[in-house]
C-alpha cells in the first residue's frame, strides 16, 4: 500500500502520519516526510509504504491513496492517485467553526475506515477528548 499525505505546516500531517504507522504496527513500514520551507502553511508532504518496498519515496501516478488535508491542493493530489480522501465542503465548515485542530483525527478516521483498520485499536491511539471527532470522521457523521 502506498499513501501520501498532503497539507499545510500547522495542519497536523505529520501527527497523522504517526498515527497511520501506529494503526499499521508490526508491518514494514517505509516514510518519507517533506516540510515545505518548515513554517505554518508551507506545503507538508508524507510518503508512506507499508509491505516489501526498497525506497520511501512515491512517485507521481503511483500512490494507491492520497489523503488530501488541504483541498487547496487537489491538484498536486492528482499527480499522485485519482483515488483522494478529502474533505467535503460541509465537513470542512464545520471542523474549521468547531476546532480546527482536530483536522487531523478527522481525516484519521476516515482514512481508518477506508483502510479497514479495526476501529478499537485507532480509537486507542487517539487522546481521549478527540474521540468525538474521531467518532464523526469515522461514522461520516457531517453530511
Amino acid at each position: 500500500m502506498k499513501i501520501v499525505l498532503l497539507g499545510r505546516g500547522g495542519e497536523g500531517v505529520l501527527y497523522l502520519s504517526r498515527l497511520i504507522i501506529k494503526s499499521f504496527d508490526g508491518q514494514n513500514i517505509l516514510s518519507s516526510e517533506i516540510h515545505g520551507m518548515a513554517k505554518k502553511g508551507g506545503l507538508v508532504e508524507v510518503h508512506l509504504k507499508i509491505g516489501d518496498y526498497k525506497s520511501p519515496t512515491i512517485g507521481y501516478k503511483k500512490a494507491d491513496l492520497v489523503v488530501l488535508l488541504n483541498n487547496s491542493l487537489k491538484k498536486l493530489a492528482y499527480l499522485y492517485s485519482q483515488n483522494i480522501i478529502f474533505l467535503s465542503e460541509k465537513e470542512q465548515e464545520y471542523i474549521l467553526k468547531s476546532n480546527p485542530k482536530m483536522l487531523n483525527i478527522y481525516m484519521f478516521a476516515k482514512l481508518a475506515k477506508v483502510l479497514n483498520i479495526d476501529y478499537q485499536k485507532a480509537i486507542s491511539l487517539i487522546n481521549k477528548n478527540d474521540a468525538e471527532f474521531f467518532n464523526k470522521g469515522f461514522n461520516n457523521d457531517i453530511q
